[in-house]
């Protein structure tokens, strides 16, 4: 049965629609400067199901979550909660936990004061326990069932608990004392024979009133309870068990009135009518199985009944191949009255399963979309309290940072965020067109969508007009940031791919590359001059962005993993200047790890404009088997600093890219991050989560860090620290104390001098000295000045050098693979760092001083790129 119900559970459901109540905001979690959105309603990933109680009061959810990054320590814990919510303002009011296994139903009992919940024991058993709702405390074990799942119902009085095992019987149960009062059981199994149908019930449901039960039948060409097709419903009399009438729906061997599968069933409060979806919306008469109405209505997926019968919530397909729309309907005349929203692509409904009723006026919507519980007003259709998000959000800074736009997966924000709160200045649902999009422009202007499988268009966002039909296959594709090139690509049989560039003025392809063995999406450089594309074993090839030809390939220092049978799940992305690129991913050893554990690979940073590698760090000091893979990354507008979160942990930490180690952590997150941004001063972060919240960080630590009564000297020290944190926190100490941290920088920093030509040639003349001592001193003098003589070095290989010269001169271009520069550099270009951020007059003359030292010095070149920005 788990398999068979889906983790989005919809429901329609009355509570009155009150207004929202003004809430307490929540506390900042450190280092955060600001929160956008809230937690209102946000259960957690794979919401199972949801009910509200009897008086509108209270909402219960519960979820399961899977994953691969959760131990199974901590699925457990979330696989057993259940959440109670106060369903005026979204408050989490407490946590209440089955014994084990995954929540599979809930139904409040006894006037909203018990709350029942069933859960799988195991593979062949299930338990069913009450919940006191005010205390929230287990107080009573019910009974154990002999299935894996068990589907809890109620009467109409609330004093009965109704459990329906999947392909079982059904039983009653005493809500207030807990004594079984009856057990109805299913209709005879019809095993499967050659040449026939095997056919058995599914699950039984009683009527409200308890006057009649529902038997759901399976055919099955094998026999068994997991049928490919629904054959039909049985309705007994409740009392003698007597069958009244079967509804017979269409087999594979016959025809018959209505069509093969019904997705969903239900009965009306007062029990008189029974609603089915079986390719119609059909509504019979509950004792006499009369045909009281059917309305066909076109692209039905699934339904969810009003608590008056007479109207109801149709999920259906949308208006392109992707998207699902979800509409209120007056199922009496079978004419729509309004759409709520569309676009569950990556909400994910279309579950089969038994839609609950409510006793209440029906005046409220209430959903269970994928993490978060959605209220609606069925007059209006407007949402209750939607003013931010409630779906995963991507955020993105103007170019000025004074605004932040925010997008998910219905609507666009833009905000305020150039004040102490920021302030929501508009926002707008998505237009429709936007459902099937492949993909969009930097500014918003184009994006890309396919109406069918052998039709690529590219469209005007404003308007959705259609500047260029592609009569060609294409899965995925991609824009340039200039808007200019448009890569369209897919997957052959052979499991290549095949890239195909356009030119967006013309409409024509400008470029092609066949057989390509991706891993990971291609992208475009900033400038759009490059596309770049990572292989199966990371290696980044670099292609011209208009013809396709290839450029250069990026090649890692080191191979990145040992297995012979694994899986590369990679992912890259160039910095802002398009000097570098950065990679990430992990891998799945499939020769070496039977439980198919995934293994994190280093993050490695390669200069394009040399090909080479030139950092390679971990995220974390160790890291265990099944830790999860990076969500995303985003590297700041100075190149110095990494922000990358981990799928599923909510916790964003920010690498120095020179050194490779971890500067901060930002932990406020529920349940991972769905998008990241820096500001274009690179002193804030914005990270939005799949909880539906944005949070904007203090990536320096100036604002949030407690400030620490520490000297210059001491501050001087630390800039040299391996401790990134401890780093970081110098750097914030100089922020606050501008004027006084540029004199004293100014006094300490010192341009870097350049390398004696004379001493270089005669360290290189020594290389191949007779004496052992001598050769020895002249590469540790090499190895220290590291890549200022590497030029010089190379260009000594292509003279033809004596093996002795040559195997050292390997041997010093070796130590100069990816490995942080020595703590006098380190500190040096943290210093720098902070006298760009400083941005003072003062600072401009100490950088400029900077600038001028020797020009293959690293410090050289950092003071000169910051000096670069700040004219920009």
């Amino acid at each position: 049965m788990k398999k068979r119900l889906s983790r989005l559970l919809l429901l329609i459901v009355a509570l009155g629609f009150a207004p929202s109540h003004a809430r307490s905001a929540e506390p900042l979690p450190p280092r955060a400067l600001a929160q956008i959105g809230d937690h209102r309603f946000y259960h957690g990933p794979w919401i199972t199901c949801a009910v509200l109680s009897p008086d509108g009061k209270r909402i219960a959810s519960a979820a399961s979550n899977d994953s691969d990054y959760l131990t199974t320590a901590e699925k457990d814990a979330y696989n057993r909660t259940i959440v109670l919510w106060d369903a005026a303002t979204g408050e989490r009011l407490r946590e209440m936990r089955v014994p084990q296994g995954d929540i599979s139903s809930l139904t409040f009992l006894l006037n909203g004061k018990r709350l029942a919940a069933s859960y799988q024991i195991s593979e062949e058993k299930s338990g069913v326990v009450l919940f006191d709702v005010e205390s929230g405390e287990l107080v009573r074990h019910l009974d154990c069932f002999p299935k894996d799942t068990a589907i809890l119902r109620h009467s109409a009085d609330g004093r009965q608990l109704w459990v329906s095992e999947w392909c079982g019987s059904v039983s009653a149960w005493d809500a207030a004392t807990g004594k079984q009062l009856r057990r109805w059981m299913p209709p005879p199994t019809i095993p499967y024979k050659k040449g026939q149908i095997g056919k058995s019930a599914v699950q039984g449901v009683l009527s409200p009133d308890g006057k009649v039960i529902v038997w759901e039948i399976s055919g099955s060409s094998m026999g068994s309870c997991a049928s490919t097709w629904m054959d039909g419903l049985r309705v007994h009399d409740a009392t003698t068990n007597k069958l009244l009438y079967e509804k017979k729906f269409r087999d594979p061997n016959q025809e018959s009135e209505h069509n093969q599968l019904t997705w969903s069933f239900a009965f009306t409060c007062d029990g008189k009518r029974l609603v089915a979806d079986c390719d119609k919306l059909v509504v019979w008469d509950s004792i006499t199985g009369k045909e009281r109405l059917t309305h066909k209505i076109p692209g039905m997926i699934r339904f969810a009944l009003a608590p008056n019968g007479r109207r109801g919530v149709i999920e259906e397909t949308g208006m392109g191949r992707r998207s699902i729309r979800l509409r209120l309907w007056d199922l009496e005349s079978g004419k729509p009255l309004r759409e709520l929203f569309s676009d569950f692509e990556n909400i994910g409904l279309g579950c089969r399963t038994v839609m609950p009723v409510y006793r209440d006026d029906g005046k409220t919507l209430v959903f269970a979309a994928n993490s978060t519980l959605r209220l609606f007003d069925a007059a209006s259709g407007m949402e209750r309290g939607a003013l931010g998000h409630r779906s995963p959000v991507t955020p993105r800074f103007s170019v000025d940072g004074r605004t932040l736009f925010t997008t998910c997966a219905e609507r666009r924000c833009r905000w305020n965020v150039a004040g102490k709160e920021p302030n929501l200045i508009d926002h707008e649902p998505k237009n429709s067109w936007e459902l099937e999009c492949l993909t969009q422009s930097a500014d918003g202007q184009l994006f890309v969508d396919a109406p069918s499988e052998q039709c690529v268009r590219v469209r005007a966002k404003s308007t959705g007009h259609v500047l260029h039909t592609l009569s060609l296959h294409a899965s995925q594709a991609a824009l340039s940031v200039d808007a200019k090139r448009l890569l369209l690509y897919y997957e052959n049989s052979e499991n290549y791919c095949n890239f195909q560039l356009y030119d967006i003025s013309t409409g024509k392809k400008s470029g092609e590359i066949k057989n390509v063995t991706q891993s990971g999406e291609p992208i475009f450089s900033p400038d759009g001059r490059f596309l770049a594309w990572i292989d199966r074993v990371g290696d980044i090839h670099l292609h011209d962005a208009a013809t396709g030809k290839i450029v250069r390939t990026l090649h890692s220092t080191r191979r990145l993993h040992r297995g012979n049978e694994s899986i590369l799940h990679l992912r890259h992305f160039f910095s802002p200047d398009g000097d570098r690129l950065i990679a990430s991913g992990y891998f799945i050893d499939y020769a070496e790890s039977s439980s198919r554990d995934s293994v994190h690979l280093p993050i490695r940073v390669f200069q394009v404009s040399t090909g080479r590698e030139i950092a390679r760090f971990f995220t974390k000091d160790v890291y265990p088997s099944n830790t999860p893979s990076l969500s995303c990354s985003v590297c700041s507008p100075d190149n110095r600093l990494l922000a990358v979160a981990e799928e599923g942990s909510g916790v964003v930490r920010i690498l120095e890219i020179a050194s490779g180690k971890v500067r901060a952590e930002f932990a406020g997150h529920r349940h991972g991050v769905h998008g990241l941004d820096f500001s274009p001063d690179g002193k804030t972060l914005a990270s939005g989560g799949k909880d539906n919240v944005v949070y904007l960080w203090d990536v320096t630590g100036a604002k949030t860090l407690p400030a620490k009564e520490a000297n210059p000297a001491a501050c001087w020290n630390d800039l040299a620290s391996d401790d990134g944190k401890r780093a970081g926190e110098a750097i914030a100490s100089f922020l606050r104390k501008p004027e006084a941290s540029v004199a004293f920088l100014k006094e300490k920093l010192r341009p870097a001098k350049g390398v004696d030509e004379k001493r270089l040639r005669q360290w290189i003349t020594d290389l191949d000295d007779d004496s052992f001592e001598t050769r020895e001193a002249a590469s540790r003098e090499l190895i220290r000045l590291g890549e200022r003589v590497e030029d010089a070095l190379r260009r000594e290989l292509k003279n033809r050098p004596t093996l002795e010269v040559r195997r050292r001169i390997e041997n010093v271009l070796s130590k100069l693979e990816p490995s942080p520069p020595p703590p006098e550099t380190l500190r040096t270009l943290r210093a720098i760092e902070a006298l760009e951020h400083i941005g003072t007059p003062e600072a401009r003359r100490c950088l400029e001083a900077m600038s001028k030292g020797a020009a293959d010095a690293r410090e050289t070149r950092e003071a000169k790129a910051a000096l670069r920005r700040w004219t920009k």
